[in-house]
């Protein structure tokens, strides 16, 4: 039986908050049937950055980028000058973002409200939680069990946001 054809994928920037968070809410990999992700040179070396105390090895996260790197757009050469109100990668994703006019991939709460506020629209992990639900990609219960795995790294109310849909969902 023949595979129904995959939806088109929305293309995204990304920032490192997003894609540490995905990792641990495990649907970084899912995000690339989601998303064209287009990550930022600056969010690229954030994300490869060694740990401090093992400077040989790499996090978890980190691989998973290295492994999955090929599967996402890269950049325009030079790209945008970042936005100076916000630290690197944040910086230079949604100054990216807002370039090529598409959504910017991130979980900071300052960095989503910034966004919003000069008109870059934002999908934060829980917003991605509630998309795979919705789909029927994931359960109730993976939706639930994936946010409480956010919720120390996540502002609350994106949190909230994501649980008031989820229950509206049935979920």
């Amino acid at each position: 039986m023949a595979r129904p054809a995959a939806p088109a994928r929305l293309s995204a920037v990304l920032d490192t908050s997003y894609w540490v968070l995905a990792c641990r809410a495990d649907i970084a990999a899912n995000c690339l049937d989601l998303f064209e992700i287009i990550p930022p040179r600056e969010v690229q070396r954030e994300i490869e950055t060694k740990d401090p105390l093992l400077p040989t090895g790499e996090f978890p996260y980190a691989t998973l980028f290295r492994h999955l790197r090929d599967k996402m757009r890269d950049p325009p050469n030079p790209e945008p000058k970042p936005i100076n109100a916000l630290g690197p990668g944040e910086a230079a994703a949604l100054a990216l973002a807002q370039h090529l006019g598409t959504p910017v991939l991130v979980n900071e709460v300052k960095a989503r409200n910034f966004a919003m506020n000069v008109g870059i629209g934002v999908i934060t992990v829980p917003a991605t939680i509630v998309t795979l639900y919705s789909a029927g990609v994931i359960s109730s219960s993976a939706s639930w069990r994936k946010l409480k795995l956010i919720e120390p790294n996540t502002a609350p109310v994106i949190i909230r946001e994501a649980a008031t849909v989820l229950a509206a969902l049935g979920a």
